[in-house]
């Protein structure tokens, strides 16, 4: 999830271990990723009932797989979660 990315938060930590300025800065790119999304017409990798693809460029999904991550460089990575999959950096989510 692109909140996650933004707050530097790896996918699988627990929220228990997450310190409160972690959860401040969650909480705020929660707000701002949703909001980026609804102005935007959703994910580019989601279709509205007219085929059109939403306006919000994805930053971790299928077709981002093994892309360099925008902040660092590295290469992102795919995993399986709770019966369905994750994508993250390893580098930036901690």
């Amino acid at each position: 999830m692109a909140a996650l990315f933004n707050a530097g938060i790896h996918p699988k930590r627990k929220m228990t271990n997450v310190s409160d300025e972690e959860y401040k800065n969650l909480f705020y790119s929660v707000k701002n990723t949703l909001k980026e999304m609804a102005e935007q017409g959703d994910r580019d990798t989601e279709k509205d009932i007219f085929g059109n693809e939403g306006g919000y460029k994805t930053l971790l999904s299928k077709k981002t797989l093994f892309a360099p991550c925008i902040k660092c460089g590295y290469e992102l990575h795919k995993d399986n979660y709770m019966g369905g999959s994750i994508y993250y950096c390893e580098n930036c989510q901690k």
